[in-house]
Order: C-alpha cells, then sequence, then structure tokens
C-alpha cells in the first residue's frame, strides 16, 4: 500500500491524521485567491432550487433534456476542494493557535481542466495525501527538508528516475505573472517530477510548498501574542505517482 509509506512517515513526524470533507465555501476559494488565480479550473457544486415545482419538473427529466437542470438550479455555495490544504484553513479560519499544528489528511481533488484528460497525468477526480504545517517560517522549512529527504529516500530505494526541482503553480493568468516570479527568486515551491520513458518528459508528482504568511493572513489565523503564523504543504498524487512508477518499472511490489 502505497499511502502506508506516506502516512506512517506523517504519523512519525507528529503529524495528526484528521478527515475532510472534500467541498469548501465559494467564499473560502475567493478569500484564498484561487478563483483568481484559476477560474478554469473550478467545479462548483449547486443544488436545485426549494421549489416543488422545479422539483417534480426535474424529477421527470429525459436524457434529452439535461440542459433544463439549469434553468432549476440554486446560486453554487460550494466548490469541489481542489487541494487538501483549503479544508484545514477552513477549518482553522479566525482562530488563535496556541502551539504549532501539524496535520496529514488524504482525500479526493477535483480540478477542471478541460481537454487535458487524456492519460493519468490529469484527472478531473484524483486522490491526494497532505502534510499541512502552521508555525514559524523556520518550522516550515525544517519540515519540507524532512519530507524531501523522505521522498529521495524511498524513490532511490525503489530505483526510480526524479528529480526535485524548483517550480511554480501549473497555470498563471497574465495578472499573477508577478506572483509567478516572486515564487522562483524565493525557492518557495519544489516539485518532485518523475521521468515517462516512453513519452520523453518529466511529470511532477508530489510537491513542496511554502505559503509563508499568505494564507494564515487571508484566513485570520494567527499565534497567541498575536505574532505570525506560517504555513506549508506537502502533497503528492497517488494516480500521477502510480502512472509514473508504472511507466518505469511496470509492476513492482512497493
Amino acid at each position: 500500500d502505497i499511502d502506508k509509506m506516506f502516512y506512517n512517515f506523517a504519523i512519525s513526524e507528529k503529524f495528526k491524521n484528521v478527515h475532510y470533507s472534500g467541498i469548501i465555501p465559494v467564499d473560502s476559494a475567493i478569500k484564498n485567491s484561487y478563483i483568481k488565480s484559476f477560474p478554469n479550473h473550478c467545479l462548483f457544486v449547486s443544488n436545485l432550487k426549494r421549489d416543488m415545482s422545479a422539483i417534480n419538473k426535474i424529477s421527470k427529466i429525459n436524457l434529452n433534456e439535461k440542459s433544463k437542470i439549469k434553468k432549476y438550479s440554486d446560486d453554487p455555495e460550494y466548490l469541489l476542494s481542489p487541494t487538501v490544504c483549503f479544508n484545514c484553513f477552513e477549518n482553522f479560519q479566525d482562530s488563535i493557535i496556541q502551539k504549532n499544528i501539524k496535520i496529514t489528511s488524504i482525500s479526493n481533488c477535483h480540478r477542471y481542466e478541460s481537454l487535458n484528460y487524456k492519460t493519468f497525468e490529469r484527472l478531473k477526480i484524483f486522490s491526494m495525501r497532505e502534510l499541512i504545517i502552521f508555525g514559524s517560517n523556520k518550522d516550515i522549512l525544517i519540515n519540507i527538508e524532512k519530507s524531501i529527504k523522505f521522498f529521495k529516500k524511498i524513490f532511490n530505494k525503489m530505483k526510480l528516475n526524479f528529480k526535485i526541482s524548483t517550480a511554480t503553480d501549473a497555470f498563471f493568468g497574465i495578472e499573477n505573472i508577478e506572483k509567478k516570479i516572486f515564487q522562483h527568486s524565493n525557492e518557495l515551491k519544489f516539485e518532485l517530477q518523475m521521468y515517462l520513458p516512453y513519452e520523453n518528459k518529466w511529470l511532477a508528482v508530489a510537491s513542496f510548498n511554502n505559503h509563508l504568511d499568505t494564507l494564515t493572513k487571508a484566513y485570520n489565523i494567527r499565534l497567541k501574542n498575536n505574532k505570525t503564523v506560517y504555513s506549508g504543504c506537502i502533497g503528492v498524487g497517488y494516480e500521477r505517482l502510480l502512472y509514473a512508477i508504472y511507466s518505469q518499472r511496470g509492476f513492482i511490489k512497493i
């Protein structure tokens, strides 16, 4: 079980395992700027209007009448979460934490990428385990360094062809070019990429992210005495990882 390796590592590093729902309020995605940066990835959740006539009509809908659903749908209040850590930030918003917090969770993530669904490289729904840290900037850096060392150790043991390099997010609008340059210059995001021999290219399967205080400010999360809380996360996408392992080694015992 590949998740067992990452779960055991998280528990050994004193991360608390938590289960999250996999949906976040639309307000949250506006607050953390996800909608601003990645509007094309969003999958909104809506329900039917509280109208018995509309409900009765929808219950009798035929296959060729699917377009009518929009007419009777309410405004979406939730978004299928595109990453695990947003649920964690939502949980701690407007709170004062007494000490450093380390949480791990596995959940489905959801991103709409239009015509890019060609292989397991990109899926609309995929499984991700994340390790999320709240604390000082030093705490974030220490945990990211430990995680990178752990990934290197197990991937070398499995004799996989991989590399770790600085990176930015996969998509930026024109208005986010300054953010892209900022991430590169400060080395706030690293990716673990695995080689796909039959496609002659590299695929990112994990990322190591230092958020600084960007998200804790957005969610109004503070330490006692109003000290700044920093955050970071490490995420590994399992479908991508297994696809890359199979591409290199075929079926192997993990």
